[in-house]
């Protein structure tokens, strides 16, 4: 999953998990388990940059052959690095417009968020747009998710996914399947 903060990607990564049996790694929550405290913690004493290597030191430590649902923060694709990483697999971008990013990440869940207090509103928007564009590079599929809850989202991703996997299984497998 990819996409922006508050573009859905957690709660439809869960769904998305228990409906195809499927761990879900929880990237960010598995960073704060191994620095022993929070993201707003790491971002707050060792800044943005010590994050994002340890964001890609996690994803470089994944299993490129496990099949599982990866649930990155919506920055991990400000580095290379970590772009290299992600494409390993297939990417669905989570796509939601600003205005309902905004209203999502306004009240309490912006005190979960480092960067909606660290940049405000105008300049969140700003990186929102740039980080389209880097979304949209990453991407095999596009899954615009404002209109629909976790589980309609999570149905959209798994029927795109099924169809990806049809078109993409070996040659010989799927001569077998057919006679």
């Amino acid at each position: 999953m990819t996409g922006f903060m508050g573009s859905g990607k957690s709660s439809v990564a869960r769904q998305l998990g228990a409906d195809l049996g499927l761990p879900v790694v929880d990237l960010d929550a598995h960073i704060a388990r191994q620095a022993g405290c929070s993201i707003a913690e790491i971002f707050a004493v060792e800044g943005e940059a010590e994050f994002r290597r340890r964001e890609c030191a996690a994803l470089e430590a994944l299993d490129p052959r496990q099949e599982l649902i990866l649930d990155p923060g919506g920055g991990v694709i400000e580095s290379g690095r970590a772009r290299t990483s992600i494409v390993r697999g297939v990417v669905f971008w989570l796509d939601v417009r600003w205005d309902q990013v905004r209203s999502r990440l306004r009240g309490p869940e912006a005190n979960r968020r480092p960067l909606v207090a660290r940049l405000g509103w105008e300049r969140l928007e700003a990186l929102y747009h740039r980080r389209q564009r880097l979304y949209a590079q990453v991407a095999d599929f596009r899954i615009a998710s404002q209109d629909a809850g976790p589980s309609e989202t999570a149905r959209r991703v798994s029927l795109r996914l099924r169809s990806w996997q049809k078109a993409h299984r070996p040659q010989t497998e799927r001569q077998g399947s057919d006679s």
